[in-house]
């Protein structure tokens, strides 16, 4: 089993080629820059993305109402709100010793503003920070975890990724797109391991 480093920070969105430091010295990163050839990932944590409901051609992902049963409630629960109210996005929350939760949904309003019903999606990603996995949690459905290396991801998922600008607290953030459209980000810190995982599902 891997182990891993400390915490992280949002993703930056330029793709570039990057250094990346392990231990005291710097390694310049491969820039692979291309699809990743690998079966896409859709498991986090045990939690599979996907924002639509089961019934659509579209893959499905883990319903709120099951990761509240796998987990129990969530620590905190935030919304972020779109301009005009309609909706906006959710961001539950739960917290273990060393390990950190976040599961996002997308949420919108249908009826009159007297009588108005709220939507849910299922999960639109997954965020996992922490200092090595605990089981399941931390852990992908292919078997990459919190605290793994860039040769361990390469051997399950393949060389085809981008190396991103490194963020302020000097983790190294590598990301992994799938023709579908998932998404997977690694974020490796000083020390050469990965620190934080987000799964993304695709959204059309």
């Amino acid at each position: 089993m891997c182990t891993m480093m400390r915490r992280l920070s949002p993703i930056a969105l330029v793709v570039a080629t990057v250094l990346m430091l392990a231990g005291s010295s710097a390694a310049v990163l491969d820039d692979k820059n291309q699809i990743a050839t690998s079966k896409p990932e859709r498991s986090l944590s045990g939690i599979e993305v996907g924002i639509r409901p089961k019934g659509t051609h579209l893959p499905n992902g883990t319903s709120i109402s099951k990761i509240m049963r796998m987990y129990g409630p969530a620590a905190s629960r935030e919304d972020a709100v779109v301009p005009d109210g309609a909706g906006g996005t959710r961001f539950y929350k739960w917290e273990w010793p060393g390990l950190r939760m976040s599961v996002a949904t997308y949420f919108f309003y249908r009826g009159t503003p007297e009588k108005k019903t709220m939507k849910e999606s299922h999960p639109a990603y997954v965020d996992m920070w922490g200092d090595a996995p605990r089981g399941a949690i931390g852990t992908t459905g292919r078997g990459f975890a919190l605290g793994c290396t860039l040769d361990q991801q390469k051997a399950i998922y393949g060389d085809h990724y981008s190396a991103q600008y490194p963020e302020q607290d000097g983790s190294t953030p590598i990301l992994m797109e799938w023709e579908d459209g998932t998404t997977m980000t690694v974020y490796y810190g000083k020390n050469g391991r990965s620190n934080h995982i987000r799964l993304t599902s695709r959204e059309r």
